[in-house]
Parts: C-alpha cells; structure tokens; sequence
C-alpha cells in the first residue's frame, strides 16, 4: 500500500511543470522522483509483498514504512 501527502504532490507539481510544455513532463518528474527512488529502496531493503509505504517530500523523497 503507498500512501503519500500534499508535500509529495507539490514537488512532484514544481519539478514536472514547464512553462513551455505545461503539465506534460510530470510523468517524467514522477519517474524520476518517486518511482526510481522506490525502486533502488524496494530492492536495497528486500520489501515484502503489502509492505505499506507512506511518502513526504522535504528537500528530497522520504520513505516510511508502516
């Protein structure tokens, strides 16, 4: 189960918003903060099937598992 808050969406929001491009380069942003960030975690650490995760963002992504 991931669960993340307000602070994961607006870094997520900031980093993926070109003034150019406008909303177009959040899927990479998400790649690129979220998904290659619990990918190196999941496979550092071993999480099991149902491990529950929570998100935040402060400077850089936070990992919590419940």
């Amino acid at each position: 189960v991931l669960t993340y808050d307000q602070s994961v969406i607006q870094a997520v929001a900031i980093e993926g918003y070109d003034p150019a491009f406008g909303a177009r380069p959040i899927k990479r942003a998400v790649q690129r903060l979220i998904s290659d960030a619990l990918a190196e975690q999941m496979l550092a650490e071993g999480w099991e099937k149902g491990t529950e995760v929570e998100l935040s963002w402060s400077d850089a992504l936070q990992v919590k598992i419940v």
